[in-house]
């Protein structure tokens, strides 16, 4: 039974130390396997760098880049004008026993054509404003209004008839729309803003400038 024993335990440390060696076998195996990766591992990295490092490359040739010089004795020197001088205003007649009428003026069809014989007011007229025998305003800058584009293509066209109020100092003070025959409210403001921007030569009654109403006819467009 002794001896029996004795085998058994002999048995069971043969047994034990052939574990333990076959356990240091396999660690030693595993860290030579992982040296031996590492050590290919390198060698690949290697071989790539090598490789990278002797292949031909496309280098960039940057273009000639081509400045085209000014020479500022080419460019020839401008200098900025300022606004045209007003006209001089022309000098007063003395007053006179002939009345004084509006003449016509020749304006581009395409923008207006007053040409209406319409009378200037005197004492009678309706607004009991103006001079007998007197001298009436005569225009200085008249400012024509303007025939807009888009009034012109849907084919508006007519007069436009104002009463002026000049006052003494030769501007206009008053302005009211008579007759409108374009029925275009647009055409209307532009005359009656012309006119507010018009300048004339103040009537005259005893030698005194007085304010005066004169009528003033737009033409737009061909008749």
């Amino acid at each position: 039974m002794l001896n029996h024993k004795q085998g058994m335990r002999s048995r069971f440390r043969i047994i034990r130390r052939s574990s333990d060696a076959m356990h240091f076998i396999e660690r030693r195996f595993y860290r030579v396997r992982m040296e031996k990766a590492l050590i290919a591992a390198l060698g690949l990295f290697s071989l790539l760098f090598l490789l990278f490092r002797h292949a031909p490359r496309n280098r960039l040739i940057p273009k000639p880049v081509s400045l085209n010089m000014v020479s500022y004795e080419m460019i020839p020197a401008t200098r900025q004008g300022g606004l045209p001088r007003p006209p001089n205003l022309p000098s007063v007649p003395m007053p006179t026993e002939d009345e004084f009428t509006l003449e016509d003026e020749t304006i581009d069809e395409t923008a207006l054509d007053p040409d209406m014989d319409i009378p200037l007011f005197d004492s009678d007229g309706p607004w009991g404003r103006g001079t007998v025998g007197g001298l009436t305003p005569r225009p200085v800058r008249e400012v024509i209004p303007e025939y807009s584009e888009t009034e012109r293509r849907r084919g508006i066209r007519g007069d436009v008839i104002l009463d002026i109020l000049v006052n003494a100092e030769g501007k206009v003070d008053s302005v009211v729309i008579v007759q409108n025959s374009t029925l275009s409210q647009h055409l209307a403001a532009a005359a009656k803003a012309a006119a507010y921007q018009s300048l004339y030569v103040p009537a005259h009654r005893d030698g005194k400038p007085v304010s005066f109403w004169i009528r003033r006819p737009f033409r737009f467009g061909k008749q």
